[in-house]
């Protein structure tokens, strides 16, 4: 009877939590990553306008005469001085964006087709800077409230046939497979002016579940405090927050690897477990890949990182057979991960290649990843970003430790992070000079080392990636380590509270020891 009790009670805190989650993540920024977003919905918008797309990829940017979907943010570019709504105020002529689809269209293009219907033939065209400018062979300026809104013309053909309202430039960087699910359940399920806000809602239940999974294991396997440490970061973090409902990040994806590692590791004497657990790591691994490449050795890390600390312990207790268990469940999680990685590079690669998987894996190579971690052609950065080729590694950690644009946790501001990020080693020392470090469990000061290596493993590989995207690869730290710091924090208030008498608690630790 207890047991189920404990069971029903279980089932009910767990609940509560990805309720609780679920409704602290809706309270996300509406703006944040949409730029990243709309490599999701490009090929939407598309398919609503009747454009085609090349299948191979599952991420693109839809451009038409007006605008480019993901260049939202900039200014209009009508805006030019002696034009007024677009039309030229002394001369025949119309401007509009320069982007990828006029820069491929207007080459083809002979006339415009206006929205009062009548057609101009174009006498020439040119570019400057984020604008085309298009000409023609009459006297007199057009004007809006004759020939209508410039956002509205159609270009025509040699032959007098409409071209394509717009294009669709493939993001070749990744094979997009959140891409091909999102569009394909817009195929078959909802219209494009209903699957946004179900889709991003899906998103934060998925990972709501997994963290909320992930925080009742780490209940189960450690202890109390460890578990709030996690759920209060979540739950008080901006940027796991505004991550949560991007249909490019998928947030939920970074997080199942971990949940696997430590499902694995409560059970290391189990083959069937352990092999069930092989299996996850390589799909877990394959599907985030397949979906994006970012923050995948930080990830990878993660899968192993509870059953690392364990074979520290068994190591550090000379306890060899659980420690060489230990091992055995790290070489195979790992070997599972990296496979999923490389079968995901293959599937890539073959798409990159057409057809053929050694050029494909050649150009991601030369073109993506060159210019992610430490290649050192200008060309592949371009300009605005050769200051990521000339840091080093130091110069990316600074970043990412000192120059915090956000708060770390609510009500902690961005100045404090060095101050958190060194508060458990202090408050470890004055635990041994007290001889209170017997009180700690010494696996979770091993995952304070673990989790920091697995953040700057990114920030150090993927060093201009990490130097240019500094608008959100701030996330990498709440990857475990931010909660350690924080579980450091509540272990020293309860050390102190029942050192004064204040509390009295039996151990919240439960230290393994085969």
């Amino acid at each position: 009877m207890s047991t189920v009790l404990q069971n029903r009670k279980g089932i009910v805190l767990f609940v509560c939590m990805v309720i609780v989650l679920l409704l602290n993540f809706y309270g996300y920024d509406r703006n944040f990553q949409l730029d990243s977003e709309l490599l999701t919905s490009g090929p939407m918008m598309a398919k609503l306008e009747g454009v085609g797309k090349n299948p191979a990829y599952g991420l693109g940017r839809y451009h038409d005469v007006n605008k480019t979907w993901w260049d939202y943010a900039k200014p209009s570019a009508q805006k030019r001085e002696g034009y007024k709504d677009g039309y030229g105020i002394n001369f025949s002529s119309i401007v509009v964006v320069r982007n990828y689809y006029t820069n491929e269209m207007l080459p083809k293009a002979k006339e415009v087709l206006f929205e009062n219907g009548q057609k101009l033939p174009i006498s020439k065209y040119a570019f400057e800077n984020n604008q085309a400018i298009i000409m023609f062979n009459r006297d007199l300026p057009l004007s809006k409230a004759i020939y209508g809104d410039v956002t509205q013309i159609r270009l025509v053909d040699e032959n007098g046939n409409l071209l394509p309202v717009g294009i669709v430039s493939d993001y070749r960087s990744q094979f997009g497979l959140q891409g091909y699910i999102f569009n394909g359940l817009e195929s078959h399920i909802l219209s494009f002016n209903h699957w946004k806000n179900i889709y991003k809602g899906v998103c934060i239940l998925l990972l709501s579940v997994v963290l909320a999974l992930l925080i009742f294991l780490i209940r189960k396997k450690y202890c109390i405090l460890l578990a709030v440490g996690f759920f209060l970061t979540f739950i008080t973090s901006p940027w796991i927050r505004n991550f949560s409902p991007n249909l490019y990040w998928v947030e939920f994806t970074w997080f199942v690897p971990m949940l696997v590692g430590i499902f694995a590791s409560m059970h290391m004497d189990s083959a069937k477990v352990k092999i069930l657990a092989y299996i996850l790591a390589f799909i877990s691994i394959l599907f985030k890949s397949l979906c994006g490449y970012e923050y995948i050795s930080t990830i990878m890390v993660s899968l192993i990182a509870f059953p690392l600390a364990d074979c520290f312990l068994y190591q550090l207790k000379h306890n060899y057979k659980a420690r060489n268990q230990a091992l055995k469940l790290i070489i195979g999680l790992g070997l599972s991960a990296l496979i999923g990685f490389v079968f995901a590079l293959i599937i890539h690669g073959h798409i990159r290649g057409n057809g053929d998987v050694w050029q494909g894996l050649i150009n991601i190579y030369n073109q993506d990843i060159l210019r992610r971690t430490w290649g050192t052609n200008p060309r592949l950065v371009g300009a605005e970003n050769i200051a990521s080729i000339k840091a080093g590694a130091l110069d990316v950690l600074k970043v990412y430790i000192f120059k915090w644009h956000t708060e770390v946790l609510l009500g902690l501001g961005a100045r404090l992070f060095p101050v958190i990020a060194a508060s458990p080693v202090v408050i470890w020392f004055i635990s041994y000079k007290k001889h209170l470090l017997a009180k700690w469990d010494l696996r979770i000061i091993f995952l304070y080392v673990i989790f920091f290596a697995a953040t700057i493993s990114w920030y150090v590989l993927a060093k201009q990636h990490s130097f240019i995207h500094r608008h959100m690869n701030y996330v990498l730290w709440y990857f475990g380590f931010i909660q350690v710091c924080l579980y450091s924090w509540l272990k020293a208030v309860e050390l102190y509270l029942g050192s004064k008498g204040i509390l009295q608690l039996k151990s919240t630790e439960k230290v393994e020891d085969k």
